[in-house]
């Protein structure tokens, strides 16, 4: 597994909950937190998956604790990655 943080934003004037993986520059937003986090964990498999499909290296995940939060909480989302790329996903808010 592999395991980047991730900041949760609480809902903007139209109800959208945002999620940002800042060492992979993905934002993701959905209308529950489980639907933003699941979108963001989405994107984070597939770049990691093309990632894998073109030889790259992936980002090295920053120490959760140097992640800046603004008006966010921590959260880490988690991809399973082999041979053949990432598959699979787990997503969950953690304490900061």
């Amino acid at each position: 597994m592999i395991h980047y943080p991730a900041v949760v934003f609480p809902a903007d004037a139209n109800g959208l909950i945002g999620v940002t993986v800042p060492d992979l520059l993905i934002n993701a937003s959905g209308g529950t937190e489980s639907a933003a986090l699941a979108d963001a964990a989405l994107i984070m498999e597939e770049l990691l998956t093309a990632l894998a499909r073109d030889g790259e290296a992936y980002p090295e995940p920053s120490p959760s604790d140097e992640v800046e939060l603004g008006n966010g909480i921590l959260a880490i989302l988690s991809v399973r990655h082999g041979q053949s790329g990432a598959h699979g996903n787990e997503t969950g808010p953690t304490e900061a």
